[in-house]
């Protein structure tokens, strides 16, 4: 089978066959399935509605082999468990003639991705381990890589499988690239260690040949028990590198030549700077997004964040808040299985105080997509406004090191569990990297310096504020814009900032 063969998504009862993907899905997983029984599934996809005779499929899947009808049988066999429909109504017996395989093509589903969404082909992992408690994990990498990309629903991955039935004998990227199509080529290769092993993965643009991101790991044996995090790692990094790559590509474009996925892609870029000041900027993009493709489910759900954002985030407006849960349900409806829309319909429940809902919808995103740095961050949001503070340090540790870009407002996260912890000292120096404060943490910044007995700070933070807004209520904008679950919290910050109001004023 070749590569320019496999082409479209078939649905065979609850699973989807995504030929370009080279994966079978079923409940946004990955089922697992042998190499030659997939083989024969693809073959039987290509050809569905048509009895096949075992002498045929035996030459298409095993075509310099020689083989019995045990294993067509035995293959069939594997194709009917993975698919969990075993009584022959997809895949049909025809007495003394062979199989048929019955199914409906997958319109093409512009909800969940925008025009131009890119393709990434994961090449198989290259190198040689002899040491057998490495051998599983060296073995099915790529595919894991693969495995956790797919989640990432804005992006169209080809599998390593699809890669190793490719028509070149050698590792020919040239003609992988035109086979597939691929805009990206992800690249892993294993070294053996004294004790371990190094992980090398890199990023490829596929039109240049120009490297977008690479990063070694260094594993030794102790990392046996924690692989699915060396995975995770490598699948956040490469995500966030992706998202890097695609920015650069439009970087120079007028902005009425981008489609609804570049429109996407420099919302989230902005909206990544913390810069209060490109959030009605990144809001344009993803109103653009929506009149290009008013399918696509996740520029509405960007444009919910950006619509809380840009009206200064806990001092948005009921209206503002309101209309950004409409937006985000509106994401949800058009991509129910996308993770991010899920996790931005939480977050901003969250700001509307329906805290067990937005709980329920970020853990639902996890679930499905463990690798997005974004829900992540979502969550670590609920956390704190659910008094966990401890829980949201844990999460964000998680990603500290997940890649070249910076998680949205670390900073800012961090430095609030570290306060409500109680932890001042380094709540101020998470608060300090923060690169365009805003006014309520001028005033957080006054808080942390009274706490630490340092007066002459907290008289230059509230000195800013005076100058920039000198009507600014500096306990009214606090609660409003914290909106905590737990009144012990609230307490917490607003007695904070009365004692650094206390030495402005000269009352202590």
């Amino acid at each position: 089978m070749t590569g320019a063969q496999l082409a479209g998504r078939m649905e065979l009862g609850g699973s989807t066959l995504d030929l370009d993907a080279g994966t079978l899905n079923r409940d946004g997983r990955i089922i697992d399935i042998r190499a030659k029984s997939f083989a024969l599934l693809c073959y039987m996809a290509q050809h569905a509605g048509r009895v096949l005779t075992k002498a045929e499929l035996i030459e298409a899947v095993w075509p310099d082999v020689i083989v019995t009808d045990d294993s067509l049988t035995q293959a069939v066999r594997d194709i009917r468990l993975a698919l969990g429909v075993q009584d022959g109504r997809l895949l049909r017996t025809v007495a003394r003639r062979g199989y048929m395989l019955e199914l409906t093509p997958v319109r093409p589903d512009r909800q969940d991705t925008g025009a131009h969404a890119p393709r990434i082909a994961v090449l198989p992992t290259t190198g040689v381990v002899t040491e057998t408690d490495w051998l599983p994990f060296v073995e099915v990498l790529s595919e894991e890589i693969a495995d956790g990309l797919t989640r990432f629903r804005d992006v169209t991955v080809l599998s390593p499988r699809v890669i190793a039935t490719a028509d070149t004998a050698e590792r020919d990227l040239p003609a992988i690239v035109r086979q597939t199509r691929a805009d990206y080529l992800v690249e892993g290769s294993v070294q053996a260690l004294s004790g371990g092993l190094r992980l090398s993965v890199k990023l490829v643009r596929a039109e240049d040949g120009a490297l977008v991101w690479v990063e070694r790991f260094n594993c030794d044996a102790c990392a046996l028990l924690t692989q699915q995090d060396i995975v995770r790692r490598i699948v956040r990094t490469l995500s966030l590198s992706l998202e890097l790559g695609e920015r650069a590509r439009t970087a120079s474009w007028p902005t009425e030549n981008l489609t609804a996925y570049d429109q996407v892609i420099r919302g989230r870029a902005l909206m990544r700077h913390g810069d209060p000041s490109t959030y009605a900027t990144a809001r344009d993009h993803f109103e653009r997004a929506v009149a290009e493709n008013p399918g696509f489910g996740l520029a509405y759900s960007f444009l919910a964040w950006a619509e809380i954002a840009s009206d200064g985030f806990g001092l948005a407006s009921a209206a503002t808040r309101t209309r950004a849960k409409a937006l985000a349900q509106k994401g949800v409806e058009l991509a129910p299985g996308e993770a991010r829309a899920l996790s931005l319909l939480g977050y901003v429940q969250s700001y509307l105080g329906d805290y067990i809902s937005a709980e329920a919808n970020i853990r639902r995103a996890l679930a499905l997509n463990p690798s997005s740095v974004d829900t992540v961050t979502d969550m670590v949001v609920l956390l704190l406004s659910r008094g966990r503070p401890q829980e949201a340090l844990d999460w964000l540790s998680q990603v500290e090191n997940s890649g070249p870009l910076p998680v949205g407002h670390e900073d800012i996260l961090r430095f609030e569990a570290l306060f409500m912890l109680g932890r001042y000292d380094e709540a101020a120096r998470s608060l300090s990297r923060v690169p365009h404060p805003d006014l309520r943490q001028r005033v957080w910044m006054a808080a942390l310096a009274a706490e630490l007995g340092r007066p002459e700070e907290v008289r230059r933070h509230l000195d800013a504020v005076a100058e920039a807004e000198p009507d600014w209520d500096h306990l009214a904008r606090a609660e409003q814009s914290y909106a905590y679950e737990h009144a012990a919290d609230r307490s917490h910050m607003l007695d904070s900032i009365r004692k650094a109001l206390a030495l402005w004023r000269g009352d202590a």
